[in-house]
């Protein structure tokens, strides 16, 4: 029983390279070997091949290029058509066929999944009908890079993001990662692998790769959708300090997660049971016995999560405190107005008293004087060229303050003459006091006159000229 094993094209390429050196040594025959004898390219990029070749003895080579395997000439066609003359590769390929004799190279650039074909060497020489074309050629494949998803994106768990081709590349390049468009500062890559150990939510995003160096050829972006059970699952917005008597309190519950939530609980402390579901609780007509502790609970397919308890506190209906704002600004008003109204009481006693004091003060002296009726005192003088003038007041005492004359003391008149020399150093002055009537009507006219006596020619010292006035006057009042 014999077993056949399968050489590996590198044993096939050594033997016939000294198959070929013997027949060489013996004489040479037609011969094409390829180098690579396969290729994989990713697309937008460039593919280089090459090729060896021998031919018998005595002929020439005139034509070395390269062309691809679509048809055979024996399907009618003349002969094999030139790459670099080919519509479809015009400015992408770069032949290099030295000096015709043994060797040939081929670069094609800005490679498309339509260029994948198996590619060979023609040879034609200066005697008709000899020519060969070595098969089979180089078989020339082109692909794309796919990312590809391994492992439940679950937060906690491993993931690994795969850089995927049709065919295993022939250069065994490395890779560079993008996510949302930017490089990925750090790449924790294994090969063409990205890993996240473990993922989270943050690792969430839009994920490309690329063979570096030809980082413009990225491929397609795949989102990474992270999922996460409920996290920072909170009640919204701050209840009230205390709720009133038959008043009403809506409650909010918020979480963050992915997939969303699906259900959201409220629990009310030392209840067992659920007091309501729903996002949103709204409490009415809330009485003491609803008072107490509430939380809500999110969930979702990946987990469950509570959130911290609110307190709701009654507010019982009671009459104002003393202490409240509302008593206080009365309390203080009432306080203002009573002192308000005591000072204005005070102030009106004092200007009735100040008013009183006044007209004693004013009845007084005109009683003085104005007790007596003053007559018209003439002195006779040494010198009888001394002119006197008098001043004479004449006034009647009403009713008022006669009466009040007639409490005070009796009706008494007075006269007062001064009489003033300038002759003589000596001055007069007489105060008569006559005893006046002391019954009769209150009402009868109280007369007074005062009476000074000035000489006109004679001067004055400067001492009287200080206190009286140089203005000679005579008025009268009655």
């Amino acid at each position: 029983m014999k077993i056949k094993s399968a050489a590996s094209p590198s044993v096939i390429f050594t033997a016939a390279l000294i198959t070929l050196i013997i027949q060489g040594g013996v004489g040479q025959t037609w011969g094409v070997w390829y180098r690579p004898t396969s290729i994989c390219a990713v697309e937008g990029t460039s593919a280089v091949m090459s090729c060896n070749y021998t031919y018998p003895p005595g002929l020439r080579v005139i034509e070395a290029f390269w062309t691809e395997h679509v048809q055979a000439p024996w399907d009618g066609q003349k002969d094999y058509t030139d790459l670099s003359q080919h519509p479809n590769y015009k400015g992408r390929v770069h032949a290099d066929c030295g000096d015709k004799k043994s060797w040939c190279s081929l670069n094609i650039t800005r490679l498309n999944k339509s260029d994948a074909h198996e590619y060979n060497c023609r040879i034609k020489t200066d005697k008709e009908g000899e020519k060969w074309i070595g098969k089979p050629g180089i078989m020339l494949s082109v692909t794309d890079l796919k990312v590809e998803i391994v492992g439940a994106a679950t937060e906690g768990n491993d993931v690994r993001l795969v850089c995927k081709t049709s065919c295993y590349l022939s250069s065994s390049p490395t890779y560079s990662w993008k996510k949302n468009g930017e490089p990925l500062e750090k790449e924790p890559t294994k090969n063409n692998e990205l890993l996240l150990h473990p993922v989270s939510r943050e690792d969430g995003g839009r994920y490309s790769c690329a063979v570096k160096g030809h980082e413009d050829l990225s491929s397609a972006e795949v989102e990474l959708d992270v999922r996460y059970p409920p996290k920072n699952t909170r009640v919204l917005g701050a209840p009230p300090a205390e709720i009133p008597e038959g008043g009403s309190v809506t409650l909010s519950c918020s979480s963050d997660a992915n997939p969303p939530v699906q259900n959201y609980t409220w629990f009310k402390e030392n209840v067992t049971s659920p007091v309501a579901a729903g996002q949103n609780y709204t409490i009415t007509n809330f009485t003491s016995a609803q008072v107490g502790l509430y939380s809500c609970q999110a969930r979702n397919e990946v987990g469950v999560q509570n959130s911290t308890a609110v307190l709701l506190i009654f507010k019982a209906h009671k009459p104002a405190s003393p202490t409240s704002p509302t008593w206080i600004l009365y309390a203080v008003i009432t306080v203002a107005a009573a002192v308000g109204l005591s000072c204005l009481i005070t102030v009106c006693f004092l200007w009735y008293r100040k008013e009183k004091k006044d007209d004693t003060e004013t009845i007084l002296p005109d009683l003085q004087r104005d007790a007596s009726k003053t007559n018209s005192i003439h002195s006779a003088a040494d010198n009888q060229e001394d002119v006197q003038y008098a001043s004479i007041n004449v006034q009647t005492l009403n009713k008022n303050r006669a009466a009040a004359a007639a409490a005070a003391e009796d009706d008494v008149q007075y006269a007062s003459i001064n009489t003033n020399r300038a002759a003589s150093d000596s001055s007069a002055e007489e105060s008569v006091q006559n005893s006046g009537q002391t019954g009769g009507d209150p009402e009868e006219d109280v007369q007074y006159a005062t009476v000074h006596f000035r000489p006109a020619t004679h001067t004055i010292s400067p001492v009287q000229a200080e206190a009286e006035s140089p203005v000679i006057y005579s008025t009268v009042h009655n």
